[in-house]
């Protein structure tokens, strides 16, 4: 069926059309001048007769209406709605044709003013990721994704970005476009109803002439690729582009965290000098190929968030991490939280203030900190946590439509401009959606501390982080993993899941007996991935398993993409690949509370000119089928066959042909030749499916041993180089 969009002005209301669906069935706009709310609804703003519009703008050609808004004086809003045929999507441009003053409602970003468009929508199923931040006085938390089968379901005490509608075999994405950082959507009541208002944040008291604000409509046919289409259009604007699974060595390294969750956390084991130096010694004893620490917390503070400064804490790291990175080899990945209002910083530096908390107002603050940290510290980037804490604090963050933009990019594009790439951890949906105009952060958490998870460790937390900290049930950290990694990946970062322990016994309560699917997680996430156990207490296995022994990482080319409508029954299913779409990695998850069957052919899941490998059963398989626990899972690698055999790579590894290590793999005459990139000297497990016999061969390795089983044949082979190619041929025949 030929896609069909059309924004279209009947029986007084304009309307969005997809494919013959009416998604938006009229558009109002609405907000208060010292208190009186103007709303068009009511009456008290009169709206003008539409007038159609084209136009060719920086996302393409458009056509559409353009209608203002008055009282009885004067015109106040223009609103603008442009129908790009070719990118799918819909822009509305909201623009305040004079001042208004006095629009506060309420410091909130629930509450909002400025609130155009207010869409009122078709009724379907849906998904949307919480704001991570509603009323001032509420401590916020980590953004959500919360999904249900109708509109109903949607909470009216949460701002939320993006909404995500599916009915009638197409789906619908609705988010800001601009002025990310104070513009929530959210549930406002209508005559007709319950409607969705982009808004911006309700303390907000004076909106200029001139102002515009854009609202983005993107279809397609499903929720997910329409996110990612949706996602393109955010990140075309800017030109950045998402981050490639190995860019820069957060991403293609293993690293060694010590944030909530690890052994060695700030709650528990606090870390030093000492115990860093102990874990590299162990580090390169066994061959553990750790690229990096990730260090919380090593600076001087009194409270968490709120840093005195960003230098090595003297009593904790007394020759400070300069020189414990030239010792153990490691460099750092460091964290950055708020500031303190006290900060050491404060007679050097402007910083506007609020109460106990404080936020730099000069781009050289973070020139000169980016040099530092790579100078004096041994960075190699910075992970910025408590970004959230900014907005809840400083109200000035709130109440202006550019303050808080200015200080996130000022920051980003400084530390950037020193080397520096940055993940985010505990931002807003605002903070989230501006990444895709940052082009140094690359990656951000997924969800919320590993260590919500782990009742052992929970248990010795003392009374006041016992009071903080709760147990989340795992199938919480599924969704969020997995469908706020989603929503990463579209705006151009990597998730990251956040540290992990790899020991099922690992001693003093910190075992993890889900070890194995905790670093399948991982893995399907193509993000950063961190251990943090004790030392000595390692799981090599789950080690080889991640990372090859040049210490980089094997990786699907992006993070797993959900598939929808296993999503409302209970089920995470989802799909990633790697060379090219060559090989596919299918994995379920059980996120409902009791056991459940799955099928994953009926998921939509497809298989033709596909092996089905299982790696929990070492064989191929027939179909991916079974029953899971509740917050199981279960994993399939579909291999290509070509020629009559399957290459499924190493065995040994989660992602089993990463794309930099498959360089190519052609028929040949009586079977398959691959070509393979790998450190040489090392012995590597590679498996390939033939119904009959095959012989396998190699050219710049030796084989070393062979077996067969099932039809799966086995190989060990030692490469005398970095590239080898290895020949399967069929019936033994050479």
């Amino acid at each position: 069926m030929e896609e069909k969009l059309l924004v279209v002005h009947r029986d007084g209301e304009l309307h969005v059309e997809y494919n013959g669906v009416d998604w938006i069935q009229g558009v109002e706009v609405a907000f208060p001048i010292a208190g009186h709310w103007l709303k068009s609804e009511a009456g008290t703003l009169i709206r003008d007769e539409p007038e159609p519009i084209e136009g060719t703008d920086r996302l393409g050609s458009y056509t559409g209406w353009r209608v203002n808004y008055q009282d009885k004086e004067r015109a106040l809003i223009g609103l603008t709605v442009k129908a790009y045929h070719l990118l799918r999507s819909v822009v509305f441009e909201a623009e305040a044709l004079t001042d208004l003053e006095h629009t506060s409602a309420a410091d909130s970003f629930v509450h909002s003013t400025f609130q155009a468009p207010i869409m009122k929508l078709m009724d379907a199923e849906f998904l949307l990721y919480t704001w991570g931040l509603s009323d001032h006085g509420d401590r916020g938390g980590w953004p959500h994704a919360i999904y249900g089968r109708d509109q109903r379901q949607i909470p009216r005490d949460q701002a939320f970005a993006p909404l995500v509608l599916h009915a009638q075999g197409s789906a619908m994405v609705i988010s800001p476009l601009d002025h990310y950082l104070v513009s929530p959507l959210g549930i406002v009541d209508t005559s007709n109803g319950v409607a969705v208002s982009r808004g911006i944040h309700g303390a907000v008291d004076r909106i200029p002439r001139g102002t515009v604000t854009s609202t983005l409509v993107t279809f397609g046919a499903e929720p997910f690729s329409t996110m990612r289409s949706w996602g393109d259009i955010l990140l075309s604007l800017s030109g950045k582009k998402r981050s490639g699974p190995l860019s820069d060595p957060l991403l293609s390294r293993l690293g060694y965290w010590n944030n909530y969750g690890a052994y060695y956390s700030e709650l528990l084991h606090p870390i030093d000098e000492e115990i860093l130096l102990s874990l590299g010694e162990y580090f390169e004893e066994e061959d553990i190929p750790i690229g990096y620490f990730g260090i919380d917390l090593w600076y001087p503070y009194e409270r968490v968030g709120f840093a005195k400064a960003y230098r090595a804490d003297k009593e904790r790291f007394p020759s400070g991490l300069g020189r414990i990175k030239e010792r153990t080899g490691v460099p750092f990945f460091l964290h950055l939280s708020g500031f303190d209002s006290q900060n050491e910083y404060r007679d050097d530096y402007a910083f506007q203030q609020a109460g106990d908390a404080a936020c730099p107002q000069e781009r050289r603050f973070y020139t000169d900190l980016g040099r530092r940290l790579k100078e004096d510290e041994g960075a190699i980037g910075v992970w910025h946590d408590h970004v959230r804490f900014y907005q809840e604090r400083i109200r000035g963050l709130r109440e202006s439509l550019t303050a808080a933009s200015e200080w996130f990019f000022s920051m980003a594009d400084e530390l950037g401009a020193s080397g520096l790439p940055i993940m985010l951890s505990d931002p807003t949906i605002g903070f989230l959606l501006a990444t895709s105009r940052a082009a140094s952060i690359v990656s951000s958490r997924s969800c919320d501390d590993y260590l919500v998870k782990q009742e052992g460790q929970l248990a010795q937390l003392d009374q006041v982080a016992a009071s903080r900290y709760k147990r989340v049930p795992t199938q919480r950290l599924i969704i969020d993993r997995f469908l706020v990694g989603w929503l990463h990946y579209c705006i151009g970062l990597l998730p990251f899941h956040d540290v992990f322990i790899t020991n099922r016994n690992h001693p003093g309560g910190f075992a993890e007996p889900d070890a194995d699917c905790e670093a399948l997680m991982r893995a399907l996430s193509a993000g950063p991935i961190g251990v943090g156990d004790k030392v000595g207490q390692i799981d090599r296995e789950i080690v080889n398993r991640l990372v090859f022994p040049d210490g980089v990482l094997a990786k699907p080319d992006r993070p797993l993409c959900p598939v929808w409508g296993s999503l409302l029954r209970g089920l995470i299913v989802g799909e990633t690949e790697s060379v090219d779409g060559a090989w596919k990695y299918i994995a379920v998850f059980n996120i409902g509370s009791d056991q459940q069957e799955y099928d994953l052919q009926d998921a939509g899941i497809r298989t033709e000119e596909h092996v089905i490998y299982s790696p929990s059963l070492h064989r191929i398989v027939p179909e991916m089928r079974g029953i899971l626990a509740p917050a199981g899972g279960a994993y399939y690698v579909l291999t290509p066959l070509l020629s009559g055999i399957a290459f499924i790579g190493f065995l040994d590894k989660y992602i089993t042909a990463p794309s930099d290590r498959i360089l190519m793999m052609e028929a040949a005459d009586g079977g398959l030749d691959v070509r393979i990139r790998v450190p040489s000297g090392r012995s590597y497990h590679v498996g390939a499916f033939h119904n009959g016999e095959i012989m396998c061969e190699a050219d710049g390795a030796e084989v070393v041993e062979e077996s067969v089983k099932g039809g799966l044949h086995v190989c060990t082979v030692v490469p005398t180089g970095e590239e080898f190619t290895l020949r399967f041929r069929r019936g033994g025949s050479r």
